[in-house]
């Protein structure tokens, strides 16, 4: 439970929260045979959009953090 808030408090758990009514917004009204709304569309794309950057952001802090730890071990050698 402690992790859940943890999450919560870095807003992840919201914004997933978020994506699933969107998402699931769309995916009813396309199986439904519903016109789906350019406002809801949008919305949907900019969810999608906001995860892969959110995504992209972290891997490319743990890329820093293993290149920091391989200059960190390759200064170790040397010595």
């Amino acid at each position: 439970m402690h992790e859940f808030w943890a999450q919560f408090n870095k807003s992840t758990v919201v914004s997933g929260l978020l994506a699933l009514i969107i998402w699931s917004a769309v995916v009813y009204l396309a199986v439904a045979g519903q016109v789906i709304p350019d406002v809801l569309a949008a919305g949907a794309a900019v969810v999608v959009g906001f995860f892969f950057g959110a995504r992209s952001g972290q891997q490319a802090e743990r890329v820093q953090q293993l290149n920091r730890k391989a200059k960190a071990e390759a200064n170790d050698g040397r010595d």
